[in-house]
Protein backbone atom coordinates (compact mmCIF):
# COMPACT_ATOMS: atom_id res chain seq x y z
CA UNK A 1 0.00 0.00 0.00
CA UNK A 2 1.79 3.50 -1.43
CA UNK A 3 1.13 6.20 1.20
CA UNK A 4 1.77 10.04 1.58
CA UNK A 5 2.33 12.37 4.74
CA UNK A 6 1.25 15.73 3.65
CA UNK A 7 1.34 18.57 6.00
CA UNK A 8 1.61 22.10 6.52
CA UNK A 9 3.98 23.73 9.42
CA UNK A 10 4.37 27.16 10.39
CA UNK A 11 6.54 26.42 13.48
CA UNK A 12 8.29 23.17 12.57
CA UNK A 13 5.98 21.18 15.09
CA UNK A 14 3.27 19.76 12.86
CA UNK A 15 6.52 19.24 10.27
CA UNK A 16 8.16 17.24 13.25
CA UNK A 17 4.99 14.90 13.56
CA UNK A 18 5.03 14.78 9.67
CA UNK A 19 8.48 13.66 9.35
CA UNK A 20 8.03 10.57 12.56
CA UNK A 21 4.59 9.42 11.19
CA UNK A 22 6.23 8.72 7.20
CA UNK A 23 9.57 7.66 8.29
CA UNK A 24 7.41 5.20 10.71
CA UNK A 25 4.76 4.10 7.85
CA UNK A 26 7.78 4.19 5.20
CA UNK A 27 5.85 6.49 3.37
CA UNK A 28 6.50 9.57 1.42
CA UNK A 29 6.23 12.71 2.55
CA UNK A 30 5.73 16.84 1.23
CA UNK A 31 5.16 19.55 3.09
CA UNK A 32 2.58 21.67 1.94
CA UNK A 33 4.03 25.31 0.65
CA UNK A 34 2.14 28.87 2.00
CA UNK A 35 2.73 31.50 -0.78
CA UNK A 36 1.23 33.94 2.30
CA UNK A 37 4.08 35.05 4.38
CA UNK A 38 3.00 34.04 7.82
CA UNK A 39 6.47 34.51 9.84
CA UNK A 40 6.78 36.61 12.65
CA UNK A 41 3.72 38.22 15.04
CA UNK A 42 2.52 39.89 12.46
CA UNK A 43 2.25 36.21 10.14
CA UNK A 44 0.71 34.49 13.71
CA UNK A 45 -1.91 37.37 13.72
CA UNK A 46 -2.87 36.69 9.67
CA UNK A 47 -3.19 33.02 10.50
CA UNK A 48 -5.60 33.27 13.41
CA UNK A 49 -7.57 35.93 11.69
CA UNK A 50 -7.40 33.54 8.36
CA UNK A 51 -8.17 30.39 10.00
CA UNK A 52 -10.83 31.89 12.21
CA UNK A 53 -12.89 33.19 9.04
CA UNK A 54 -12.02 30.31 6.68
CA UNK A 55 -10.35 32.03 4.05
CA UNK A 56 -8.01 29.80 1.75
CA UNK A 57 -4.27 31.07 0.25
CA UNK A 58 -2.15 30.20 -1.93
CA UNK A 59 -0.34 27.04 -2.26
CA UNK A 60 2.81 25.82 -4.16
CA UNK A 61 2.08 23.30 -6.60
CA UNK A 62 3.45 19.66 -4.87
CA UNK A 63 5.92 17.78 -6.44
CA UNK A 64 4.44 14.52 -5.09
CA UNK A 65 0.67 13.76 -7.21
CA UNK A 66 -1.60 12.58 -4.16
CA UNK A 67 -3.08 10.68 -6.76
CA UNK A 68 -0.54 8.09 -6.97
CA UNK A 69 -0.99 6.85 -3.68
CA UNK A 70 -3.74 4.25 -1.76
CA UNK A 71 -3.48 6.31 1.92
CA UNK A 72 -2.92 10.28 2.36
CA UNK A 73 -2.00 11.05 5.78
CA UNK A 74 -2.66 15.00 6.47
CA UNK A 75 -1.29 16.80 8.92
CA UNK A 76 -2.34 20.78 10.12
CA UNK A 77 -1.41 22.69 13.11
CA UNK A 78 -4.87 23.78 14.70
CA UNK A 79 -5.20 27.49 14.32
CA UNK A 80 -8.25 29.51 15.99
CA UNK A 81 -9.41 25.84 16.89
CA UNK A 82 -9.27 25.08 13.67
CA UNK A 83 -7.28 24.01 10.22
CA UNK A 84 -4.65 26.57 8.93
CA UNK A 85 -5.36 27.88 5.70
CA UNK A 86 -2.93 26.05 3.60
CA UNK A 87 -4.46 23.08 4.63
CA UNK A 88 -8.01 24.15 3.83
CA UNK A 89 -6.75 24.69 0.42
CA UNK A 90 -5.44 21.83 -0.19
CA UNK A 91 -8.05 19.80 0.41
CA UNK A 92 -10.56 22.36 -1.53
CA UNK A 93 -8.14 21.30 -4.40
CA UNK A 94 -7.60 18.09 -4.34
CA UNK A 95 -11.12 17.08 -2.83
CA UNK A 96 -11.93 15.01 -5.57
CA UNK A 97 -8.74 13.05 -5.20
CA UNK A 98 -9.35 12.26 -1.79
CA UNK A 99 -12.71 11.09 -1.96
CA UNK A 100 -11.15 8.07 -3.58
CA UNK A 101 -8.08 7.68 -1.28
CA UNK A 102 -7.89 6.38 2.15
CA UNK A 103 -7.40 9.91 4.67
CA UNK A 104 -6.14 9.99 8.09
CA UNK A 105 -5.65 12.88 9.65
CA UNK A 106 -2.80 14.40 12.49
CA UNK A 107 -2.88 17.88 14.20
CA UNK A 108 -0.53 19.63 16.67
CA UNK A 109 -2.02 22.30 18.99
CA UNK A 110 -1.10 24.27 21.58
CA UNK A 111 -3.81 23.14 24.03
CA UNK A 112 -6.75 22.08 22.28
CA UNK A 113 -8.87 22.57 19.32
CA UNK A 114 -8.46 18.91 17.53
CA UNK A 115 -12.09 17.53 17.71
CA UNK A 116 -13.46 20.87 15.84
CA UNK A 117 -10.37 20.72 13.31
CA UNK A 118 -11.00 16.64 12.23
CA UNK A 119 -14.67 17.85 12.11
CA UNK A 120 -13.80 20.66 9.83
CA UNK A 121 -11.64 18.76 7.91
CA UNK A 122 -13.97 15.51 7.33
CA UNK A 123 -17.06 18.21 6.17
CA UNK A 124 -14.53 19.78 3.84
CA UNK A 125 -13.22 16.15 2.54
CA UNK A 126 -17.06 15.09 2.99
CA UNK A 127 -16.00 11.73 4.42
CA UNK A 128 -14.64 10.42 7.79
CA UNK A 129 -11.01 9.95 8.30
CA UNK A 130 -10.02 6.62 8.73
CA UNK A 131 -7.65 7.54 12.23
CA UNK A 132 -7.07 10.74 13.50
CA UNK A 133 -3.91 11.84 15.73
CA UNK A 134 -4.30 15.47 18.12
CA UNK A 135 -0.78 15.95 19.65
CA UNK A 136 -0.26 19.00 21.83
CA UNK A 137 3.28 21.05 21.79
CA UNK A 138 4.13 19.85 24.75
CA UNK A 139 3.99 16.28 23.75
CA UNK A 140 5.86 17.15 20.68
CA UNK A 141 8.68 18.28 22.41
CA UNK A 142 8.52 15.26 24.43
CA UNK A 143 10.14 12.60 21.54
CA UNK A 144 9.61 9.50 24.04
CA UNK A 145 6.06 10.61 24.14
CA UNK A 146 5.92 11.59 20.63
CA UNK A 147 7.14 8.43 19.34
CA UNK A 148 4.55 6.23 21.83
CA UNK A 149 1.55 8.18 19.93
CA UNK A 150 3.20 7.70 16.41
CA UNK A 151 3.73 4.38 16.98
CA UNK A 152 -0.11 4.13 18.16
CA UNK A 153 -1.39 6.07 15.18
CA UNK A 154 0.52 4.28 12.34
CA UNK A 155 -0.36 1.02 13.89
CA UNK A 156 -3.89 1.79 13.58
CA UNK A 157 -3.42 2.90 10.00
CA UNK A 158 -1.65 -0.74 8.97
CA UNK A 159 -4.60 -2.61 10.60
CA UNK A 160 -7.30 -0.35 8.60
CA UNK A 161 -4.84 -1.21 5.77
CA UNK A 162 -5.16 -4.84 6.13
CA UNK A 163 -8.91 -5.28 6.73
CA UNK A 164 -9.57 -3.45 3.53
CA UNK A 165 -7.24 -5.63 1.52
CA UNK A 166 -8.48 -9.41 2.51
CA UNK A 167 -7.27 -12.12 0.58
CA UNK A 168 -10.28 -12.97 -2.47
Amino acid sequence: MKMLVLSYSRTGNTAKVAAAIAEKLQADREEIEDRCDRSGAKGYLRSAKDALFKKSTHIADLDKNPADYDTIVLGTPVWGFTVAPAVRTFVEEYGEVLQKRRVAFFCTMGSSGAQKTFRVLGELLGKPPIATLALSERTVRRDNELQEQVASFTASLRKEGDEGHGDD
